[in-house]
């Protein structure tokens, strides 16, 4: 079985500064390969890099020479298309779980980096924006369709309550990516999700008391 990995490059403050920037319409004025997340699945990946002060999709295939991995870095690249407004830090994990399987499929059909070189990846790009779009556009039912059908106890409750104080407490972006009562449920989802991945490494506070975990993963993110 294939390993996969995904990974934040930078904290999330840098990296929703990055997107809020993006979404803007201002000149990302980072050093061009400032990378915000990568995602590999066995000896592909998809990094989210600034270049010449845009975001773009670098698809690259990793290989071994002399029992030394390399990684066969710009085989090729795609602007960076969002799909929906307000892209967070979760967004993006899934747009890589989304663009990877994608490109991997054209870039074999083609016949690998030994036939494409530096070839454009205008088709590519073109071939990605339909396919996530259909794929973001079934993910979203299917979220809907959870959270619907899902059961929701005490700690779901704590959740969602820290994240509306939090909300009215400062003054952020948080509300405006947050219109509908499904968006409110989803971001709940995920941080209880992280609260328990993390929980062996958390405080005694953010242990017994979600709201706590809630509050500084918000501020982490948004302050």
């Amino acid at each position: 079985m294939e390993e996969k990995h995904f990974e934040f490059c930078n904290n999330k403050r840098k990296i929703n500064k990055i997107l809020k920037e993006f979404e803007e319409g201002k000149t990302l004025n980072y050093d061009d390969d400032t990378e915000l997340c990568f995602y590999r699945q066995g000896n592909f990946s998809m990094y989210l890099a600034v270049y010449d002060e845009t975001l773009e999709w670098t698809f690259s295939e990793h290989f071994f020479v002399n029992n030394e991995e390399v990684d066969m870095d710009n085989v090729g690249s795609v602007l960076f298309t969002p799909h929906k407004p307000h892209v967070t830090t979760q967004d993006l994990k899934e747009l890589c779980e989304l663009l990877l399987p994608i490109a991997k499929g054209w870039y074999n059909e083609q016949g690998g980096y030994e036939c494409l070189n530096e070839m454009s990846f205008l088709e590519l790009e073109n071939i990605l924006n339909k396919g996530t779009n259909e794929m973001y556009k079934h993910y979203e039912q299917e979220k809907c369709s959870d959270i619907y059908s899902d059961s929701y106890d005490y700690d779901d409750m704590c959740i969602v309550i820290a994240i509306m104080d939090f909300v009215q407490q400062y003054d952020t972006e948080l509300d405006t990516k947050l219109p509908d009562v499904e968006d409110v449920i989803a971001l709940a989802k995920e941080i209880k999700k992280q609260w328990k991945q993390e929980f062996n490494t958390l405080s005694t506070e953010q242990q017994g008391y979600i709201g706590a975990y809630t509050h500084d993963y918000l501020k982490d993110i948004y302050l």
